[in-house]
């Protein structure tokens, strides 16, 4: 069961601990999530529940919920890795952090892999993959650099 929600439209003033306080409300929550676009303006955010039984209350509670005179968005995480809460990279590849020589796959399948799956998602699960690059070159511009330069297609 799904254990984790996607919440729109915060305010761009929120951070993760007062959106975590809220959501307390439906239940015991793992974690918070904020995924900001290139302008570093919140978006959209992923919380992940103890169980599924809070991310429908929170659903069901939270949704609509006024927050700094905006209405929360706040909706199943249906399409999302279970447990996680989230599209991860890894999942795109659909690696388990083995090495292409390892599981003997070449970079063509790799790729069309990718591309198969980007097909099937959301603008939201689109979205918080683009998030998780974003962090990737912030981290180490210069292996992103690389990696792009060598890989351009």
């Amino acid at each position: 069961l799904i254990r984790s929600v996607i919440v729109n439209n915060i305010p761009y003033t929120a951070n993760e601990e007062q959106l975590q306080e809220i959501f307390e409300a439906a239940g015991h929550v793992v974690s918070f999530r904020l995924v900001k676009n290139p302008d570093g303006q919140t978006r959209l955010g992923q919380c992940e529940f103890r169980d599924a039984a809070a991310a429908e209350e929170a659903v069901i509670r939270l949704n609509k919920y006024e927050m700094n005179g905006r209405e929360l968005k706040v909706e199943r995480a249906t399409n999302w890795d279970k447990g996680a809460g989230g599209t991860s990279l890894s999942q795109l590849t659909g690696s388990s952090g083995s090495s292409s020589a390892q599981s003997g796959t070449t970079a063509a399948s790799q790729m069309e892999a990718i591309t198969q799956r980007i097909e099937t998602m959301t603008a939201t699960q689109m979205y918080q993959v683009m998030g998780q690059l974003r962090a990737i070159v912030d981290k180490n511009k210069d292996q992103a650099k690389k990696l792009l330069t060598e890989h351009p297609h």
